[in-house]
């Protein structure tokens, strides 16, 4: 369905280049470092650009949650953005 989130996927490297672009931003958001940012999997969305919801392993058995937006290529500014991020256990 369009504008749907797709199902769940694993992480390729297109994510983990995402990943590596926005760490900082998700460290900035969670007020923490990361020596391990890893991609695992992910979801899609199209909205005004693609929405990814990516589960990240940060070491030892920990993950976290980041929510990226890819804009548009005729917005100004950041190309991708961490909207929303959190600890989690299992999601995805």
């Amino acid at each position: 369905m369009v504008g749907a989130p797709e199902a769940s996927k694993e992480a390729n490297e297109t994510i983990q280049c995402i990943c590596d672009e926005v760490k900082s931003q998700a460290e900035e958001r969670t007020n923490q470092t990361y020596d391990v940012f890893k991609a695992v999997t992910f979801t899609q969305q199209v909205v005004a650009g693609t929405l990814y919801k990516i589960k990240v392993s940060v070491g030892a058995n920990k993950h976290i949650t980041i929510t990226v937006l890819c804009r548009l290529p005729c917005h100004p500014g950041r190309r991708y953005e961490v909207t929303e991020s959190s600890f989690t256990k299992n999601s995805l």
